[in-house]
């Protein structure tokens, strides 16, 4: 597309990549009398901004933003009737001016992106800058809520899957599952979530199992650290692991079942990402079959510092959702979750390899970690990833309801 930069470095690959067999313009001219047919009808009553208030009227006209009843082509400045309740369709753009960490608010404006086929490859996101949001919080909570929506559609897919002709799934236990989610609801709505009902077993053959809950008390972390602290010792020197179209250096070892899941049965502050995987991970073999543990090591002048007499561990850094109470909006890399799969998935049928651990030590300090010196374990969170192979398991969630009191 000729015109300005900005359209063909930004507007123009995008729109292409998204296509799907509609047209798109190979110049600007070509689109300019769409954009003023547009604006015609947006600015049809001189009133081309509606600022939206809780009554669902919006101010500059009064104009009653009911999508169901009319069209509406206008500027909308939202105020949370529409971040909770409503769904824009044909919306475009987006502007998240304040920072929050509610992760309904956040799911609200999710909710709005490409809501009608055609307009995906239009969508633009802005962020406001919050002053001393050095961490890019408002940003990370925003992607975060958008892997967590993707990533449980895919889990209701696989549970949509009968199993000897009965549903692994019904409506009423949809809300306990996705509560597992919803790391940034408060206490309140994730009591209202859960209906009573506990998610207790999730098997996941061949899916990555990423925790996203780690303590932010100091005693907690450091005892998890202990925890891991024997199995760094089995790490051999750094090696090259190739996938199909990236590779990642990393130190690796090969550790029994039995003692792996001694540690991640012992781990504090894990929460529901975790715990409704472990008796899948813990029938998956014998004492004496082997996991993968790989611990990426970092690009260039990466941090790394002695821990608990281990020297020289990558540090790593990741950004929890809000506050340190929070879980992480992401832990691993997904270059290295393709590499490290590849891996296990090449290996021998007859192999005694169960899967992968991928390894990430977050530093967590105040201030940076100076290099090669001894870090606190109290200040260093042991970020995790965990992949099994693939197969035929059965049922992939069990569920039962609580007695009574």
């Amino acid at each position: 597309m000729t015109g300005s930069p900005n359209l063909t470095r930004d507007v123009e690959p995008v729109s292409c990549e998204r296509a799907d067999g509609l047209a798109v313009p190979s110049t600007f001219d070509e689109l300019a009398p769409y954009v003023v047919a547009a604006w015609s009808r947006i600015d049809a009553d001189g009133h081309a901004v509606v600022i939206e208030n809780e009554s669902g009227h919006g101010e500059r006209g009064e104009h009653e933003l009911d999508f169901a009843r009319r069209h509406i082509w206008k500027i909308l400045v939202c105020g949370s009737r529409l971040s909770r309740l409503g769904t824009v369709e044909g919306l475009t753009v987006i502007y998240q001016g304040p920072r929050t960490d509610n992760v309904v608010g956040l799911a609200g404006i999710g909710r709005w992106a490409g809501f009608r086929e055609g307009y995906r490859d239009l969508m633009r996101l802005y962020f406001g800058r919050v002053p001393g949001d050095t961490d890019g919080g408002l940003f990370n909570a925003f992607a975060a809520v958008f892997r967590d929506q993707l990533s449980f559609q895919e889990d209701l897919a696989r549970y949509a899957v009968e199993v000897d002709g009965r549903p692994q799934l019904t409506p009423a236990q949809v809300p306990p599952l996705l509560a597992g989610y919803l790391g940034a609801m408060d206490s309140e709505q994730r009591r209202n979530a859960l209906f009573h009902t506990e998610l207790v077993e999730i098997r996941s053959p061949g899916r990555w199992i990423e925790p996203l809950a780690h303590p932010e008390d100091a005693a907690a972390k450091a005892r998890n650290v202990q925890l891991w602290r024997p199995l760094l010792d089995i790490l051999a020197e750094p090696r090259v692991l190739s996938g199909q179209s990236t590779a990642v250096r990393a130190r690796t070892g090969l550790l029994r079942h039995g003692r792996l899941m001694q540690v991640l049965c012992g781990l504090e502050g894990t929460g529901p990402r975790l715990r409704p995987h472990l008796p899948y991970l813990q029938q998956l073999g014998r004492k004496e079959d082997q996991w993968l543990l790989v611990l990426p090591q970092p690009a260039g002048d990466g941090s790394t510092a002695s821990v608990l007499g281990f020297e020289s561990l990558p540090l790593f850094c990741r950004t929890r959702r809000g506050n340190k109470k929070n879980p992480f909006g992401r832990i691993t890399n997904p270059s290295h979750e393709a590499v490290v799969a590849a891996e296990v998935d090449q290996a021998e049928e007859a192999s005694s390899l169960l899967g992968a651990v991928l390894l990430y030590p977050i530093y967590e300090g105040e201030d940076s970690a100076a290099k090669d010196v001894e870090a606190d374990p109290s200040q260093i969170v042991m970020g995790i990833g965990i992949y099994t192979r693939g197969g035929d398991e059965g049922p992939t969630l069990r569920l039962q309801t609580p007695p009574g009191p």
